[in-house]
């Protein structure tokens, strides 16, 4: 099969598939803008931190109700991130699971054009049947079936999940107190990011009973990053700037696939920004899921930014990926979490997803709120009123659906920026 024919065969995102093709990147991390940092001289070391295990359930790491408001507070302020429990129900778990495989199978409409092309190459152009993805069937869980790129990375497709489920997690009244309570301010944004899967690879149950290796589904071991650019914390702004990005508000791209992924990563306050991953399974140490450096944020973010200041031009980016070769990755520790609670987590912390090595799948919803956009200011008037109108219009099927219509609750419509906190 030659490089058009791959193409034409990929679900999403062409061109970022193409140039992968031709040019061979190595890293498939949708946002990135700067490539990994030229390996300094020398590092700068920290002390270890160990991640607190649950003294009833030492298989996961220890959490809290929303009620601890001392206790979890303190907890993210030590080790720069908290897992809450029990913020979303078994019943809203699994409507969000059926919503994922509705993306990864064509079945939901966002990506159903996309299945489509792909059912139509096959079809129309090779002569052959084609086979999408098969929730029951592992050996369809591949790009030549329709599944989603982002895999290598246990992140579904390259744009943001509109979905109504989505819609509904992102602005769950739990999460928001919780983040409120942490960031000590209740004008926040929540930013409109996508679901992430880490699929099975071992002994993987097949529709005849018997079990299955597939290494190729294992994700990249080690991809160490900040969504944020840790030298603005040198000399951090006491407000946040105009983004470059708010200030393209006439291209006609603004809001496409990469803007709500990397909304506000190139903040000039680094410490004003939390992410988070919704547990939608348990998600074990075998499991895969969420690895990060405890306590870095605290003061150690800032220190390494120091200390590697004269390596790189202060410019904006979305992301930065650590050395390979950087003590710190080694300090990198799994949180593993039950399904249905949050981990919410200092920008500053470094992260990423580390493999799966089970016969189960990790699947999340990835979040991440800010302070919201102050309207009075004129420079930011004519981004905030173009922002509405595309969430709304993506809430649009959503609040129209003629069997159920979805209801926006007053704070629905604050942390979507629909309506802001202070007139």
């Amino acid at each position: 099969m030659n490089i058009i024919q791959r193409v034409l065969l990929l679900p999403v995102n062409f061109v970022s598939y193409l140039y992968r093709l031709v040019f061979g990147a190595k890293s498939k991390y949708q946002g990135v803008q700067n490539p990994t940092p030229p390996p300094p001289v020398n590092h700068i070391t920290f002390p270890q931190i160990e991640v607190p295990k649950d003294p009833n359930d030492p298989e996961f790491c220890i959490s809290f109700t929303r009620d601890q408001v001392e206790e979890y507070t303190n907890f993210f302020k030590e080790y720069g991130f908290v897992v809450i429990q029990n913020v979303i129900e078994q019943p809203q778990i699994e409507t969000t699971i059926d919503e994922i495989w509705g993306i990864i199978t064509g079945a939901d409409p966002q990506t159903a054009p996309q299945m489509q092309v792909i059912k139509d190459y096959y079809e129309n152009k090779l002569k052959v049947p084609f086979v999408p993805v098969n929730r029951e069937d592992p050996a369809t869980w591949t790009h030549d079936h329709g599944w989603p790129e982002g895999e290598d990375l246990g992140i579904l497709g390259s744009g943001s999940s509109f979905q109504r489920r989505a819609f509904e997690n992102r602005t769950n009244p739990i999460i928001y107190d919780v983040c409120k309570n942490l960031m000590g301010r209740e004008d926040l944004w929540m930013g409109l990011d996508r679901y992430g899967v880490i699929k099975p690879n071992t002994q993987v149950l097949m529709p005849n009973g018997t079990r299955q290796d597939f290494p190729k589904y294992k994700t990249i071991a080690t991809w160490m990053h900040w969504d944020i650019n840790p030298f603005m914390l040198i000399n951090e702004a006491k407000e946040d700037l105009v983004m470059r990005e708010e200030k393209s508000i006439d291209a006609p791209d603004l809001f496409g696939n990469y803007f709500f992924l990397s909304e506000r990563n190139n903040t000039a306050q680094p410490s004003q920004k939390i992410q988070g991953i919704i547990a939608l399974t348990d998600a074990r140490e075998c499991d895969g899921g969420f690895f990060t450096v405890p306590g870095f944020s605290k003061e150690n973010t800032l220190a390494w930014a120091k200390h590697h200041a004269t390596e790189r031009k202060m410019k904006p980016m979305s992301t930065l990926t650590v050395p390979r070769d950087d003590p710190m990755i080694a300090q990198g520790r799994p949180v593993p979490v039950r399904a249905g609670s949050v981990i919410l987590f200092d920008a500053r912390q470094p992260h990423q997803n580390f493999p799966n090595q089970s016969d189960r799948f990790r699947m999340c919803q990835y979040i991440k709120t800010f302070p919201e956009r102050d309207v009075n200011k004129e420079e930011h008037q004519a981004f905030i009123k173009a922002r509405r109108e595309f969430v709304m219009n993506k809430l649009k099927p959503h609040l129209e659906d003629e069997q159920n219509p979805m209801v926006l609750t007053e704070l629905d419509e604050k942390v979507l920026g629909l309506k802001p906190w202070h007139n």
